[in-house]
């Protein structure tokens, strides 16, 4: 038996007994015999032991056998490296649905739990009360207004949010205002249409009904506001206002019916309908279950009217209400250790707004830089 590692010098091969070598042996023994080479090509090769030839014979044909058998193994082991990376991907997939599903079910597990009943909200209130969002007087009508009407937007904490209103934009030198509105239906079952929101906008320009509001709006050009359609809304201002949205219409813009300005009759689109109003007291208000946007989960909703800070504060201690709004700070303090009741602390919307105005005709501020420097 030749070992395979015997000098190839010990073993002489012509070019032809080298190409018969080739056929039969394989590449392993081609790469072999080129080493091998040495002499011409009539050079007779020496004999060489059949047993060793024979060993050699069938020791070369494994090299192909043994790369092939590794081959196959890499070829299965990337199948399942693939196979494998393909799995994981799968459960990420269903992981990422099943998280974004569990807002969904958790809302209707809340829909399903704390659906239905009555919260009742105490409010400091007005003697003058008349549930008129063109000219409210006491807080209690617009804590209600807010539920029983929807306004172009509002404020919400510290942003602006639009409600009925689905956008509110300027041209560019913001003289002009175009608002496309969602399709809602009053509480009597009528649509809501883009001349009740421009009937809304023209009445809180006008002094004799809104004059408090009308201040805000006076920049408003009420007689060019137009409706090319039923859902749009084209309102032109006198001057430039890039925050018409911010000042005005987030304050004050709940949209009433054409002709209409509250009373305790009021409709309007809201998630609530006005159902008993008794001035400086109570109002009631019910579920609308047709509402336009996600109905609210209460069935009813009472605001009942107390001035006095403290004794809001002692009814809800005393279980009268559910909610008390606008206790005074150091009663807030008091109460900041209480378990049994939870402050909740308004943002902007809820904060008080103080406004310089200067004439700017008499002295000193017919002075441009006393103006600026205010």
């Amino acid at each position: 038996m030749v070992h395979p590692l015997t000098p190839l010098s010990n073993f002489r091969l012509s070019r032809r007994a080298f190409l018969r070598a080739a056929a039969s042996a394989g590449v392993g023994a081609t790469a072999m015999a080129l080493v091998g080479c040495g002499d011409d090509d009539d050079d007779q090769p020496a004999a060489q032991p059949a047993a060793a030839q024979q060993q050699q014979e069938q020791e070369q044909p494994q090299a192909p056998a043994q790369q092939q058998a590794q081959q196959q193994q890499q070829a299965v082991a990337q199948v399942q490296a693939q196979a494998q990376q393909e799995q994981q991907a799968a459960q990420q997939a269903q992981q990422a649905e099943q998280q974004e599903a569990a807002p969904a079910e958790q809302e209707q597990q809340l829909q399903a739990t704390v659906s239905g009943g009555r919260v009742r909200v105490a409010n400091g209130g007005s003697a003058t009360a008349t549930f008129n969002p063109f000219n409210a007087s006491g807080s209690a009508d617009y804590a209600a207004f807010f539920h029983v009407f929807d306004s172009l937007a509002r404020l919400g904490g510290s942003e602006v949010r639009l409600e009925i209103a689905e956008s509110i934009e300027p041209n560019v030198d913001g003289t002009e205002w175009t608002i496309v509105l969602h399709e809602a239906d009053f509480h009597d079952g009528r649509p809501m249409t883009s001349a009740d929101a421009a009937y809304t906008l023209r009445t809180y320009t006008d002094p004799e009904v809104a004059p408090i509001l009308s201040g805000g709006f006076s920049m408003v050009d009420a007689a060019n506001i137009s409706t090319p359609d039923a859902r749009t809304v084209v309102v032109p201002l006198t001057i430039p206002r890039g925050d018409f949205l911010d000042a005005e219409l987030a304050i004050s813009s709940f949209v009433l019916p054409e002709g209409s300005i509250g009373g305790p009759e009021a409709i309007g689109t809201g998630p609530f309908k006005l159902e008993a109003y008794e001035a400086s007291s109570s109002i009631r208000m019910v579920r609308n279950a047709d509402y336009w946007d996600t109905p609210p989960l209460l069935d009813e909703l009472e605001i009942v009217v107390i001035n006095d800070p403290t004794a809001r504060l002692n009814a809800l201690k005393g279980g009268e209400v559910e909610f008390a709004r606008g206790i005074t700070p150091a009663a807030a303090r008091a109460e900041d250790g209480n378990d049994e009741i939870v402050l909740h602390r308004g943002g902007a919307a809820n904060s008080q707004a103080m406004g310089f105005a200067a004439n700017i005709t008499i002295p000193p501020f017919d002075n441009p830089e006393a103006v600026r420097a205010l």
